[in-house]
């Protein structure tokens, strides 16, 4: 008796399409991980810039009350005490005293070019 053999016969563009599935399925297991981290962190980011956002009215309010209050205190005091205006400079130039503390610096590194002659060595001497 004679058994009949059939031919199974696969082109080469479907061993390809195979071993493709194949490595993407290696790929996505290799990266999984991954891909879950970036998801899951996109997601707090988006959640906390929702909850600055809604906060953000609220925070500015205080931050008002808060220099409000402040400006207030500073007055009270001010006109509580007399004494305290001989000692203590205004408010603004307590603002601007950070400015003139670092303004040697900006002078010497970035403004030498700029100023005439020996403007940075007069003024270091006068300073010293």
């Amino acid at each position: 008796m004679k058994t009949a053999r059939a031919a199974l016969e696969v082109s080469w563009s479907a061993i390809a399409k195979v071993l493709i599935a194949l490595a993407l399925v290696w790929v996505w297991m290799q990266l999984w991980h991954f891909v879950m981290v970036l998801i899951v962190s996109i997601i707090v980011a988006a959640l906390c810039a929702v909850m600055i956002a809604a906060s953000w009215v609220t925070i500015r309010n205080e931050s008002r009350l808060i220099v409000q209050r402040l400006t207030e205190l500073s007055l009270q005091m001010r006109t509580s005490f007399p004494l305290i205006e001989q000692i203590l400079p205004e408010p603004g130039a307590i603002l601007a005293l950070p400015i003139a503390a670092i303004y040697p610096c900006i002078e010497r590194i970035w403004l030498r070019e700029r100023l005439t002659g020996d403007t940075v060595d007069i003024h270091k001497r006068l300073s010293a």
